[in-house]
């Protein structure tokens, strides 16, 4: 099994699009645009059964070499696949949850095919040729949330409407929460304040902002809520 080294650095999405089908009422396409070997990708849509997205539909395989990974991670349990030569995600044969000591225990991995993420979630995807754009697609919908559940120590989440923005607001934060949002070669953070002035509440480098910075549509970041409390991302 590959190793989960969770480094991230800069991305930029294109602008998402929407085509009429005549099996799926609309199917929202968008192009991801990114240099990096290692992208946080947003789930955007709904599988084109119309139910939630599974994880062997989310990203088109065209531009994606065999050995890219996928990684979910949920409710502190890490879930991967690999893209086999046929092109299908292969389950790892063993994955791992996480303790609040850090201690790890090992399961069984789950198919692709019956793995599903809500609107709102966030994967990870490790390619080896990151040259090309990827796409990812599915049943399209205007959901507009991100939740973050109660009792996790860190979520991945995604921008899952069709435009570059910054969230529209965020409820439920507390003091210290953390934000990491990738950048060229690092992770930049930005900590909720309740204590900031005229509404300016999210702290980094040194100074506060209103709002978190627009996220691309099709991307994502991690949220560490301080106290494990349920979060909800309005975007």
């Amino acid at each position: 099994m590959k190793a989960l080294v969770f480094g991230f650095a800069g991305f930029a999405a294109s602008a998402a699009f929407a085509v009429e089908s005549p099996s799926v009422a609309t199917v929202a396409v968008t192009k991801v645009d990114s240099s990096l070997s290692n992208t946080v990708v947003a789930v955007s849509a709904l599988d084109l059964s119309g139910g939630t997205m599974s994880v062997s539909n989310l990203v088109k395989t065209t531009n994606l070499t065999p050995g890219d990974t996928l990684y979910a991670f949920d409710n502190d349990k890490y879930e991967c696949w690999t893209l086999s030569s046929s092109r299908t995600w292969e389950k790892h044969d063993v994955t791992f949850s996480v303790s609040d000591t850090g201690a790890l225990t090992a399961a069984g991995g789950v198919s692709a095919a019956i793995y599903t993420m809500p609107v709102g979630k966030g994967i990870w995807l490790s390619r080896q040729d990151a040259s090309k754009p990827f796409y990812i697609y599915g049943a399209y919908t205007n959901a507009t949330k991100s939740i973050v559940a109660a009792g996790v120590a860190a979520a991945l989440v995604g921008n899952p409407t069709q435009a570059k923005k910054s969230p529209a607001s965020v409820e439920g934060c507390a003091n210290g929460d953390d934000v990491a949002i990738p950048q060229a070669g690092t992770l930049k953070h930005y900590y909720y304040d309740s204590t900031g002035s005229d509404g300016k509440h999210w702290w980094s480098a040194g100074a506060y902002s209103a709002t978190l910075p627009e996220i691309d549509a099709g991307t994502g970041f991690w949220y560490m809520p301080k106290n494990k409390q349920a979060v909800t991302i309005n975007w």
